[in-house]
């Protein structure tokens, strides 16, 4: 009996099952069970365990990342479209494998079948008194020659002669010979005493030709099947191949086709399109971007417009620009070397530009140049204009200061009761300086309304331009004129003194009721379409030659509103704008004097458009 005193707990089963084991084996049961417990339970296993996962963890984000974005979806699209088409031309050939073996099955056992019917031995062997021992070695040599799972004899009875399993001899057949025996061939699949085969049938015939026998190969089923599953596999293989060879081939292009787009997503390059041509255009300096082969990469309209060219994109730079621009552009990738700009001055027919010249870089490398265009013909306007207003204010100071010092020294006499060497100091004056002496003020009975108009003349006259009062102008003395009086004449006619080529007319009515003002000039006029956005403020139909323009007649328009007034803007019979404006006396609730107000519906000429200034003035 062994040795099996030694009692040891089963490690699965509860404490109270006990077997009885050999001492060896309990021996090395402990020790196994005691190196786990030691593994499990020591610390430093639980932290190698813990630094794994963190690496573990690391690694597999940064696959995630690095796979991530466009390229993985790109290459995950790729090796989709590898592994359906694989798919598909798998099953295909696999299916095209099921009828070839099929096909080849049938021609080998058809063959067979028709080549051991006219064999000598079986049509003797089936004349003969024991066809068995004649036929059956000559089958089972045949069979195991060839293969096939069974070559069956059968004599026109139905009785098998010949048959693998001898039991199966002499006893009638399990399938139907009956077609076989009236001379026709069968090749199918039919279920017999080994299993399903797939078979075929002939009729054995003597050298007569008469019929004295049938004779059946078959191979069982599942050998078909397994020899299609073969191929098959090998398909399989072929294709996990093709897959495996596609996926590498793939990625390689992918990692190809980011190089080339510079990591960009195509996904965001619709919206970096969007946002360069949004900038080029916002541009109003000239922006022309010249590649290495010499070609125009990228212009913006501005720049067109300044070097008076089109459809310049794509052509080559030399002959598309100016010739002035020739020695800049030619052989862009080593006119300059280093990043510092160039800038020069350059004058094309009536236009004086500055072109800045750069090198423009794709990864560290000279990727041809960019030229830069400022118009300094706008400049040098500006500048002119600013040094035509500075004059202005010069001169305007020391008039100023010399008026001054003429009514300090007529105050002074006025004071010491030298009347008469007053009056000789007024004719002292020159003729547009002393006022109370032009003959057509004598209708403006207001002395504050005859003043203004008399300095706006002389005002008018330095700059060239003749302000005239026409003859039908009554201003009675009843008529108020207030500070708002004075802001709105001296503002219609500084407006239009700007805007004249030589002359402005002012018509003036009033009395009690109020005052109608016209004033006309025959500058350039104001377009139909702008006739009531003019009153609105920002809007101004002058040269903006810089910031300040189109407030004038927005506070005008809200002036004239907050007394009930109205404002109209039509053409003048100057030619140029004719402003008509109504401000009624006080709050505004006397009405207009009979009469007035048919004066600038006489006056006015055709297009006009009236501008309620209560509906302009925000």
């Amino acid at each position: 009996m062994p040795n099996t005193a030694c009692l040891s707990e089963n490690r699965i089963g509860p404490p109270s099952s006990l077997k009885l084991i050999p001492r060896w084996h309990a021996a090395r049961h402990r020790r196994r069970r005691q190196r786990c417990g030691d593994t499990l339970g020591s610390g430093a296993a639980l932290m190698e365990f813990s630094k794994l996962r963190e690496i573990t963890v690391v690694v597999f984000t940064r696959l995630r990342r690095r796979v991530a974005g466009f390229g993985a979806e790109l290459f995950a699209m790729q090796v989709a479209l590898i592994i359906v088409v694989a798919a598909v031309f798998t099953s295909a050939a696999a299916t095209a494998q099921v009828a070839l073996v099929r096909d080849d099955a049938e021609d080998d056992i058809r063959a067979l079948a028709i080549s051991a019917a006219s064999l000598p031995t079986v049509v003797e062997g089936l004349r003969s008194d024991d066809p068995t021992s004649t036929i059956q070695p000559v089958m089972d040599a045949l069979r195991l020659a060839s293969g096939v799972e069974y070559i069956t004899v059968v004599d026109m009875h139905g009785i098998r002669v010949s048959h693998p399993d001898r039991s199966q001899i002499g006893r009638p057949v399990s399938t139907d010979h009956s077609q076989v025996r009236l001379g026709h061939e069968f090749v199918g699949t039919e279920e017999g005493t080994l299993g399903v085969t797939f078979r075929a049938k002939v009729p054995v015939r003597d050298a007569a030709g008469a019929i004295i026998g049938t004779l059946s190969v078959g191979m069982l089923e599942s050998d078909l099947a397994r020899d299609v599953a073969d191929r098959t596999w090998q398909l399989v293989g072929v294709a996990l191949a093709a897959v495996i060879a596609g996926s590498l081939l793939s990625w390689v292009a992918t990692r190809m086709i980011r190089r080339r787009l510079y990591g960009v997503d195509p996904r965001e390059l619709r919206t970096l399109l969007q946002t360069r041509e949004g900038m080029i255009a916002g541009v109003s300096d000239g922006f022309v971007a010249v590649d290495a082969s010499g070609r125009v990469a990228l212009a913006n309209r501005a720049a067109e417009d300044m070097l008076g060219v089109r459809d310049i994109l794509g052509r080559d730079a030399a002959s598309a620009l100016p010739v002035e621009l020739a020695p800049l552009v030619s052989g862009p990738t080593t006119v300059m070397t280093d990043a510092a700009p160039q800038r020069s001055q350059l004058r094309l027919g009536d236009r004086s530009l500055v072109v800045t010249l750069s090198t423009a870089e794709v990864g560290g490398r000279p990727a041809g140049v960019t030229l830069l265009f400022q118009n300094r013909t706008e400049l040098e306007r500006a500048l002119a204009d600013l040094d035509a207003q500075t004059a202005r204010a010069d001169a305007m100071r020391r008039e100023t200061h010399e008026f001054e010092n003429r009514m300090h020294v007529i105050a002074g006499l006025l004071g010491m009761g030298e009347i008469d060497e007053a009056a000789r100091m007024l004719d002292t004056f020159p003729a547009g300086s002393r006022p109370g002496v032009r003959d057509d003020l004598t209708t403006v009975r207001p002395p504050v309304l005859a003043a203004l108009l008399e300095a706006r003349m002389a005002s008018a006259a330095r700059c060239g331009v003749t302000l005239a009062v026409s003859d039908d102008t009554i201003v009675e003395p009843s008529c108020a004129c207030d500070a708002v009086t004075i802001t709105i004449v001296g503002n219609l006619l500084s407006n239009a003194v700007e805007a004249a080529a030589s002359r402005v007319e002012v018509y003036l009515s009033g009395d009690e009721a109020g005052l109608e003002i016209r004033v006309e000039d025959d500058g350039p006029g104001v377009p139909v379409d702008d006739r009531r956005r003019i009153f609105v403020e920002g809007v101004s139909t002058k040269p903006a030659t810089g910031a300040g323009r189109g407030v004038g007649l927005h506070l005008l328009a809200g002036i004239v509103a907050g007394r009930g007034g109205t404002i109209e803007v039509a053409d003048a019979e100057l030619g140029g704008a004719a402003f008509d404006v109504w401000l009624p006396a006080g709050d505004g609730s006397a009405g207009p004097l009979g009469g007035v107000t048919s004066a600038p519906g006489a006056r006015r000429a055709s297009g006009t458009v009236a501008a309620d200034a209560r509906e302009e003035a925000p």
